[in-house]
């Protein structure tokens, strides 16, 4: 059971979001806003102010962890120094998903709301590709990030980070 959080008329919303994120993380899939609710210490109506429903409240935990996936990477490319990596970044990607596979799985699995919330960081992949592919350009990328986002898939499931490790190497030997 997740302890009540210290919530006192602050940001109710992003409150909310980090308690359904805890139980995502903590592998609870079985709650309802009015378990938020008493987890945040409001009242059971008050996550209605700012969600329609759980799906929604989902939605807005997807974009949360789509939002961290994205710093991460930015983190990885400025280790780069120059230009980014797609190496580099695609690792990144496929080791948040291991590391933080309930959270990921919640981002990623979820349709059309996944689409929109990853473009943002399959755009930034993109970008990284465009750099690092000679010769190779925007023709591959759709098969360079359905290998990305598929190995992060299955290390979000628990494959083996080494089989996972060669086949991004490949990947960024094709790339350049």
């Amino acid at each position: 059971m997740a302890t009540r959080s210290q919530y006192h008329h602050g940001n109710l919303r992003r409150a909310l979001v980090v308690a359904a994120r805890r139980y995502v993380a903590q592998g609870r899939l079985d709650w309802s806003l009015r378990d938020i609710a008493k987890d945040v210490g409001v009242s059971s109506a008050a996550p209605y102010r700012h969600f329609e429903d759980r799906d929604a409240l989902m939605d807005a935990v997807a974009a949360d962890v789509a939002e961290e996936l994205a710093t991460v990477l930015d983190a990885a490319s400025a280790q780069c120094r120059g230009r980014p990596s797609i190496a580099v970044l695609a690792r990144a990607y496929v080791k948040f998903a291991g590391e933080r596979s309930r959270e990921f799985r919640a981002c990623a699995e979820r349709g059309e709301s996944s689409v929109a919330v990853l473009t943002p960081v399959w755009q930034k992949l993109a970008d990284a590709w465009a750099q690092s592919a000679r010769g190779a350009g925007g023709a591959h990328w759709l098969g360079a990030r359905a290998c990305i986002h598929g190995a992060a898939v299955l290390a979000a499931a628990g494959a083996d980070p080494g089989d996972l490790d060669e086949a991004l190497a490949r990947l960024a030997r094709v790339a350049g």
